[in-house]
């Protein structure tokens, strides 16, 4: 996590948490006090009694908007990012959405759309489809 320059207050955030096979996912983020351009995040795995950070190919600002794990397979999880409302740049959706197929493990983009976003807030897994929703940039995607 990267913490703001001097002089700015902040918090530190666990906003999404999902329990997935034998171990633990957890969205953190670094609230800053103010315009918000120094907020960021990042998503950690706690397994074997330590937590670790996991890197994903998400823009510098991208905080974790949500976790869905697979109602029919445990090991099955989704993670969504958004980016920093402070600069209301928008990413391809392939850069805000991962998969991971075992507990969060190793992680691939959820879909290659090259549609922008702010960030989509929910996916819906049904069946064989999973259904990816942004209602801020109105639309549901089905990938």
């Amino acid at each position: 996590l990267g913490l703001p320059p001097d002089g700015l207050l902040f918090s530190v955030l666990v906003g999404a948490l999902a329990a997935v096979d034998d171990a633990v996912l957890a969205g953190v983020t670094v609230a800053v006090d103010g315009p918000g351009e120094h907020t960021n995040g990042g998503l950690y795995r706690h397994s074997e009694g330590r937590w670790t950070r996991l890197d994903l190919p998400t823009p510098s600002d991208a905080i974790v908007a949500r976790l869905v794990v697979d109602p029919d397979d445990s090991s099955g999880v989704i993670v969504l990012f958004e980016r920093s409302t402070a600069t209301e740049q928008r990413s391809p959706l392939s850069e805000l959405a991962f998969e991971s197929a075992d507990g969060g493990v190793t992680w691939a983009p959820l879909t290659d759309s090259s549609l922008e976003s702010l960030g989509p807030s929910d996916a819906v897994l049904s069946g064989a489809d999973t259904y990816v929703l942004n209602p801020g940039d109105g639309f549901m995607l089905r990938v």
